[in-house]
């Protein structure tokens, strides 16, 4: 995907969180040849959900927007395993839920204020000076416990 204003980031969003749920219901209820066509047509949706996802966090300088693309890598990994071990029903019906909804809490990110000035990022882990243990590496890449000295 190049570079897309804001308007078309999102519209991407919605249009393929839309299609990605429709082709879930159908792959939870095909069990013919038709199958694999409607499976190439959900994982380019995903694949773009998640690049919009991408996009929607630089421009918007907001973190959050990243979670929403690994749901959608997730959602790929676990449509193909269901697929290759043939199970499908309730598992691609509740993915069509889950599109539908993290359609919706992609249109409330987006249109929400989000009280933070500035850019959005993870929450970084507290430093624990109780727990400093720090593995050191010799030259011939024997790894010591910490404690250990070097002579």
């Amino acid at each position: 995907m190049s570079d897309l204003s804001e308007i078309e980031i999102f519209d991407c969003l919605v249009t393929n969180f839309r299609e990605a749920a429709e082709h879930c219901e159908a792959l939870a209820l095909q069990h013919n040849r038709i199958e694999g066509q409607r499976y190439i047509k959900l994982r380019d949706n995903l694949v773009k959900i998640e690049g919009a996802a991408r996009q929607a966090a630089m421009w918007r300088d907001d973190a959050r927007w990243l979670a929403i693309g690994q749901h959608a890598a997730e959602c790929h990994k676990r449509c193909g395993d269901w697929l290759r071990f043939k199970t499908r029903g309730r598992m691609f019906e509740k993915c069509a839920e889950n599109m539908r909804d993290m359609l919706k809490v992609a249109q409330n990110m987006k249109d929400r204020a989000t009280g933070v000035r500035g850019a959005i990022l993870p929450p970084t882990p507290k430093y624990d000076p109780a727990n400093r243990s720090v593995q050191v590496r010799t030259p011939g890449g024997l790894i010591l416990p910490a404690g250990a000295t070097l002579q």
